[in-house]
């Protein structure tokens, strides 16, 4: 891969940037310190300047620059400085961001690396609403072993080709049962009263469920002490109250309340969280 120089590099840059961002870019171009790299990226993904960010893409493509960035030649360096930008572009989305890593996930450079992946969704996640390029990346990564990243990321995007993709997963039958239902555990718990979610998990409800899987999505809507499945670990979502809900979400979650108390099948406790709620409703 050729290597641009300062001078071509700065050729490139014919629009208008900030002084602060030419001197990002031109230290992305040449720089070998590994620190000033990151901060130069971190300065572009706060920019949220559409060609900056194109030449932080192309770069971010090539092996030169990932081993100018991280060093490669040592398992535990590998990663510490690639986090930090993803971490930067998470907190600053834009379209930007979601072309730079639908790019990038199909980029064989920056796949060497597969680990880099649990980086870049969560940065494309960050984005809303969701683009359909962005949802064939989650299709396409939680068919190969990122389901348990991408359900929580895909709740907490919200928007519709989100949820889609969520739905996917937790009706995917060839995904360990188990595994589905700490899925919707962790998913959907800390986002029970949001209305979008809520009409998502009707129609998810209304499909061919396993049991368990159909128990946890239920139980994760209406449960108020979700440390009865989380157990005791230290960090665990926290459901949030009823009392601000709006007035869709509520009717959602009556009528889903309602569906699930007519089913023979549905558990004692759970029967007992959903009368619990539905009474403060």
């Amino acid at each position: 891969m050729v290597r641009l120089t300062s001078f071509a590099f700065a050729s490139m840059l014919t629009f208008s940037q900030s002084p602060g961002l030419r001197s990002s870019l031109a230290i992305l171009a040449e720089s070998n310190d590994r620190a000033a790299l990151q901060q130069a990226s971190v300065e572009v993904a706060k920019s949220n300047d559409r060609r900056a960010m194109a030449k932080l893409q192309s770069l971010l493509a090539t092996e030169e620059f990932l081993a100018r960035v991280d060093n490669l030649n040592e398992p535990q360096e590998r990663l510490v400085h690639i986090s930090k930008i993803f971490q930067a572009l998470r907190e600053n989305p834009s379209p930007a961001t979601g072309a730079l890593c639908v790019a990038l996930s199909t980029e064989p450079g920056f796949l060497a690396i597969p680990a880099r992946l649990t980086f870049l969704l969560p940065a494309l996640a960050a984005v809303r609403p969701m683009s359909a390029p962005a949802a064939a990346v989650f299709h396409h990564t939680s068919r190969n072993g990122y389901h348990t990243l991408n359900a929580p990321l895909l709740v907490e995007n919200g928007s519709q080709r989100a949820l889609a993709v969520f739905v996917e997963i937790i009706g995917d039958h060839r995904l360990d049962a188990l595994d589905r239902v700490d899925l919707a555990h962790r998913s959907i718990v800390s986002r029970r009263t949001d209305a979008a979610l809520l009409g998502t998990l009707r129609t998810l409800l209304d499909g061919e469920l396993e049991p368990e899987v159909r128990n946890a999505v239920t139980e994760s809507i209406f449960d108020d002490q979700p440390s009865r499945f989380f157990g005791r670990q230290g960090r665990q979502p926290s459901p949030p109250g009823w009392e601000t809900v709006s007035k869709t979400a509520r009717r959602l979650v009556t009528v889903i309340g309602q569906k699930e108390l007519r089913r023979a099948d549905t558990p004692a406790h759970v029967r007992k969280s959903i009368r619990d709620v539905l009474q403060r409703l």
